[in-house]
């Protein structure tokens, strides 16, 4: 199978390097290169779990993202270790002892006949875990169906919708074109979400969208072709965490997402009927999970609904975990919503900050929006009076 890098198509470049002789578009020649490998706690809920995911990262990368927090590991100067498909073999068999609730390859296209090579020979030595392929979803179909029957759950992105910034911000114009048959391909092959009984992913595809400043249009355009093309059948995390870094060159993005974009951002995840991840707050970037099931669902699991509101600090909201995993052994879902939050200033008294009533209306609409069929839409309409008074 490493025939296929003499003349290399593996991702969207297709830039046809002889990898055996020199490097391709993205930077990687014959060799495997691995960045990092370890136990990973900040996947998603599922994903991480309590013990974390067997994450491996790859060096280089097929787009170029302007913004990329990776870059030391994805440029094509990259920092790696060359490793054989042997030791990568050994990694995912230590990750397995160690714990890990899944492998978790991330940016691994242009190694795939490696990885395939390494899977194969730690499963003759016992390997078992489920595989999370973590892509930014400008992959080759292709190169997907090497994949069928080798990975248990994907995580692409799905960055943009715009041709125009995904050309400015990635150098790929066509990262739609290419994102949208390969999220296919991946959900033909998973077929729609399936946990096990601790509530781990064993099965599906969740696609990420991470929010960038000033695209909240483009932002609501992918939720939409989401929602019309898999709907049930995948599960999304919605991500607020962007984090300018060294941004000189695109002062447009040298902001952080502000919390009225992000409301905006999961009301319309509501309305959509999307399951799947919203971060809590700017405050702590911890993740929610919300089941993708439609009100008629939810009425079939007789579970009670719970909202928990509550004030939170800078320890990470301890009291309102403490709630869900309280509601969790009752068997209720719950939502939390922060109030207020209160800062730690030193040699200062406690400063409690409250947040904007516009942006908890949002946000409490959104918990309502969800269950709207067991709920009249004049509740919804109440609570956001209520809080707009």
């Amino acid at each position: 199978m490493t025939d296929m890098l003499k003349n290399c198509q593996l991702c969207p470049r297709a830039c046809g390097a002889d990898r055996t002789k020199s490097r391709g578009a993205c930077g990687a020649g014959i060799e495997i290169e691995a960045a990092r490998a370890s136990l990973h706690m900040w996947e998603e809920p599922p994903i991480s779990g309590t013990n974390g995911s067997g994450t491996v990262f790859f060096s280089h990368c097929s787009l170029g993202c302007v913004f990329c927090q990776n870059r030391k590991i994805s440029r094509r100067e990259a920092e790696g270790q060359n490793i054989t498909a042997d030791a990568l073999a050994k990694t995912f068999l230590s990750l397995e002892k160690k714990g890990a609730h899944n492998i978790n390859l991330v940016t691994g296209a242009h190694y795939v006949p490696q990885i395939i090579e390494a899977l194969q020979i730690a499963r003759k030595q016992g390997f078992s875990l489920p595989v999370v392929y973590n892509s930014s979803g400008y992959e080759q179909v292709e190169t997907l169906q090497l994949l069928d029957g080798h990975i248990d759950v994907y995580l692409p992105d799905y960055k943009y919708y715009s041709s125009y910034y995904a050309g400015l911000y990635s150098h790929a114009e066509d990262y739609r074109e290419f994102a949208v048959p390969a999220i296919d391909e991946m959900v033909r092959q998973t077929g729609a979400p399936q946990f096990d009984k601790n509530g781990l992913l064993k099965r599906g595809t969740v696609i990420r969208h991470l929010m960038l400043p000033g695209l909240a249009g483009d932002t609501a355009q992918v939720l939409r072709d989401i929602a019309s093309r898999w709907g049930d059948n995948v599960l999304v995390s919605l991500m607020r965490q962007y984090t300018p870094f060294d941004m000189q060159d695109y002062p447009e993005l040298d902001r952080t997402i502000t919390a009225e974009e992000y409301a905006d951002a999961c009301t319309l995840f509501g309305e959509l009927g999307l399951g799947g991840f919203f971060q809590q707050d700017e405050i702590h970037q911890r993740e929610l999970y919300f089941p993708p099931l439609t009100a008629q669902d939810w009425r079939k699991t007789n579970m009670k609904t719970v909202l928990s509101i509550a004030g939170t600090d800078p320890t990470g909201g301890a009291g309102i975990q403490t709630d869900l995993k309280t509601f969790e052994a009752s068997a209720c879902m719950a939502w939390p919503l922060s109030l207020s939050c209160v800062h730690k200033i030193p040699l200062a008294y406690s400063v409690c900050s409250r947040f904007p009533l516009n942006w908890l209306a949002n946000k409490l609409t959104v918990c309502l929006t969800i269950f709207d069929r067991m709920l009249s839409r004049s509740v919804c309409c109440m609570t956001q009076r209520l809080f707009t008074q």
